[in-house]
């Protein structure tokens, strides 16, 4: 009996960890969505840096962008 109690315990402890896993590649997978939305975010900031500074834009558009 105290052998099953043992193996029991042991069997309880694995699928904690198992869960523990899971909850951790949960959390990854969010964290990788928010960094890749902050990429994406401060490429577009660029492009629109770079169009402000070779005048791609007009002084209407430019206006239109600060408004946003």
């Amino acid at each position: 009996m105290s052998i099953a109690v043992k193996l029991e315990t042991k069997l309880r402890g694995i699928g904690k960890a198992q869960q523990n896993v899971l909850d951790a590649m949960g959390h990854m997978e969010v964290a990788k969505s928010g960094l890749q939305n902050v990429s994406d975010s401060m490429q577009r900031i660029r492009e629109l840096f770079v169009q402000g500074l070779n005048g791609t834009n007009s002084v209407d558009e430019k206006m239109l962008c600060s408004v946003k």
